[in-house]
C-alpha cells in the first residue's frame, strides 16, 4: 500500500564494529564479521519487501538470489500488521509508484569495517529497490582506521556524496579514554583521504564534556578539528546512556559526568569556535557552512517520514513507529523463514505527533511553527471517527479572545483556532517560555533562544500535555 506521506529518508543499518567504545548504547557487534553476507542479503530482502509495502518496485534477479542464499522457503502470504507490514516479506501488492527517497543513510556500527567487495554490495542495494532519481544526498558512516582510497572510490562510484566521520578527539590520550581503537594521526589522515577522493561533502563528528579534559585543550581540539576543513560537524556532550559501559561504570561510583556548568561551558567555547570559522548552528548540536546542513536529519527533524532497515532500524511512517529487535540472530533467522524482522510497532496518536514534531523542530534554528502543526493535527483528527483517537472540537476562538492572548496566540490558517488542550497549553506555555527569555517570536513561528538552547530539554518537559 502507499504511504499517506512520502517516504523522504530510507536509513540502512550495518551493526558490525571492530570494538565498543565506552559511551555506545548504539546495536552494535564486534567479532562476527562472519556473518556480514548473510546479514547483507536480509538486509536486502528486508528493503524489498519494504519497498513493495510502501511503494512497490518490480522483484529483482538480485533479491532472488538472495532469498535463495539464505535458504529461505517458498514465500508465505503477506499478514500486514497496521500499516507496517510486519509479517511476510512477500507481500502481494498491486504495482505503484515506487519508492523514491530524496535522502539515503547507512549507519552502524561502521559500515566501512566492511571488506570493498562487501562495501560494494551493500551500496548496490538501494539502487534495485529504490527509485533514486530524487536522491539529493547518500551519507555513509565511517571511523578513521577503517577508511582507505579504494573504499572512498567504491562510495564515490556508488552514488554516495556525503561522509560522515567519527573523530571524536584529536588528543590520543582522550581517545583512549572514550574507548577508541585509532588515532589522532589516524583522524587527519582519513580527512585528507576524504578530500582527495573528491567528497566536497562531509561532516566531522567530536564529543565533548570529557571530564578531565582541560579548557585549553577542549578548545584546540576544536581548532584542530576545524582546521581539517569539514563543511559541518556535529559537537556532542558525552553523556550517560542506559546499557553502556560508561553507565555501569557511573552506577558503580567509578565515574562521573561533568556537571551541568562544565558541559555549558564547554559546548559554548564549541559554538564560539566554530561560529567564527563560518559553521552555523542549525540544530542543537549540528553546525554547517551554508548548504551543508544534513538534509537526512532535518527531515526527520521536521517529522517527516523515513524507513529504518535493518538490525535495530526505526522507522516513523503512516502514523506509525516500529523498531526491529536488535537481535542478528533472530534478524537473520525471520529472513531465512521469509519472514519479516520481529519488531515493536506503535501507533502514534494525532497528539503525540503534535508534541513530537514541535519539539523536534525546536531544536533546529529555524523553530517551528505551532498553527501548522496544530492544523495538521486537526485534519488528522477530522478524519477518525469520534472516540477512535480522535477528540471533539471546542469553540473556535474570537477575534477579541485571540487579541487579548497577544503573539503568544497559537492561530490556524484564517485567524482563528479550534480551541483544543494542547492548543491552550503551548499559548500558555509559550507566554510563561518568552517572559524567561527561554523562547522568542518570528512572525508565526517559535526559536529557542541562546538560554532556551541550553535549557533545551526543559523546555521540551514543559511542552508535553
Amino acid at each position: 500500500m502507499r504511504a499517506s506521506s512520502p517516504i523522504e529518508g530510507v536509513y540502512l543499518h550495518v551493526p558490525f564494529c571492530d570494538g565498543k567504545c565506552g559511551y555506545c548504547a548504539f546495536y552494535s557487534l564486534s567479532g562476527r564479521t562472519g556473518d556480514i553476507d548473510d546479514y547483507l542479503d536480509a538486509l536486502e530482502l528486508e528493503l524489498e519487501a519494504e519497498s513493495r509495502l510502501h511503494c512497490y518496485r518490480r522483484r529483482t534477479a538480485g533479491s532472488k538470489s538472495a532469498l535463495a542464499r539464505l535458504g529461505a522457503g517458498r514465500p508465505r502470504p503477506v499478514d500486514a500488521v497496521g500499516d507496517c507490514g510486519t509479517s511476510s516479506m512477500q507481500a502481494a501488492v498491486s504495482p505503484q509508484v515506487p519508492l523514491a527517497p530524496r535522502t539515503l543513510y547507512m549507519g552502524g556500527g561502521t559500515p566501512t569495517i566492511l571488506t570493498v567487495r562487501q562495501l560494494a554490495r551493500l551500496c548496490a542495494i538501494p539502487a534495485r529497490h529504490l527509485d533514486l532519481r530524487r536522491l539529493k544526498e547518500w551519507t555513509v558512516e565511517a571511523n578513521p582506521g577503517t577508511l582507505d582510497a579504494e573504499r572512498l572510490a567504491v562510495l564515490k562510484a556508488a552514488g554516495v556524496n556525503r561522509i560522515s566521520l567519527g573523530v571524536q578527539s584529536l588528543d590520543d590520550a582522550v581517545l583512549a579514554r572514550l574507548g577508541r581503537r585509532h588515532t589522532a594521526a589516524q583522524a587527519r589522515e582519513a580527512c585528507a583521504l576524504i578530500r582527495a577522493a573528491g567528497f566536497r561533502n562531509w561532516s566531522l563528528d567530536l564529543i565533548g564534556c570529557v571530564p578531565g579534559v582541560m579548557a585549553r585543550q577542549w578548545a584546540e581540539t576544536v581548532r584542530a578539528a576545524v582546521a581539517l576543513g569539514p563543511p559541518h560537524m556535529s559537537v556532542y556532550a558525552l553523556t550517560s546512556e542506559e546499557g553502556s559501559r560508561l553507565a555501569g561504570q557511573i552506577a558503580a561510583g567509578d565515574a562521573a559526568l561533568l556537571d551541568e556548568e562544565g558541559q555549558l561551558a564547554c559546548l559554548h567555547t564549541a559554538e564560539q569556535l566554530l561560529r567564527a570559522s563560518g559553521l552555523r548552528r542549525y540544530e542543537i548540536s549540528n553546525y554547517a557552512r551554508p548548504g551543508f546542513e544534513c538534509r537526512h536529519n532535518v527531515s526527520c527533524w521536521r517529522g517527516e517520514s523515513y524507513l529504518g532497515v535493518g538490525c535495530a532500524a526505526a522507522s516513523h511512517a503512516n502514523h506509525s513507529r516500529w523498531t526491529n529487535a536488535p537481535d542478528l540472530d533472530a534478524y537473520l533467522q525471520a529472513a531465512r523463514a521469509g519472514s519479516m524482522p520481529p519488531r515493536e510497532v506503535e501507533r502514534l496518536t494525532p497528539e503525540t505527533e503534535a508534541v513530537e514534531r514541535l519539539i523536534f523542530g525546536l531544536r533546529m534554528a529555524e523553530g517551528v511553527e505551532p498553527a501548522g502543526i496544530l492544523a495538521a493535527l486537526d485534519a488528522r483528527n477530522a478524519s477518525l471517527p469520534i472516540g477512535v483517537g480522535r477528540r471533539r472540537p471546542r469553540r473556535a476562538v474570537t477575534g477579541t479572545q485571540q487579541a487579548r492572548r497577544g503573539e503568544d496566540a497559537v492561530a490556524l490558517p484564517g485567524g482563528s483556532m479550534e480551541q483544543s488542550a494542547l492548543g491552550t497549553h503551548w499559548a500558555t506555555t509559550f507566554a510563561r517560555l518568552r517572559r524567561e527569555g527561554l523562547v522568542r517570536t518570528l512572525g508565526g513561528r517559535r526559536v529557542l533562544t541562546a538560554r532556551g538552547r541550553d535549557l533545551a530539554d526543559t523546555v521540551a518537559v514543559e511542552l508535553m500535555p
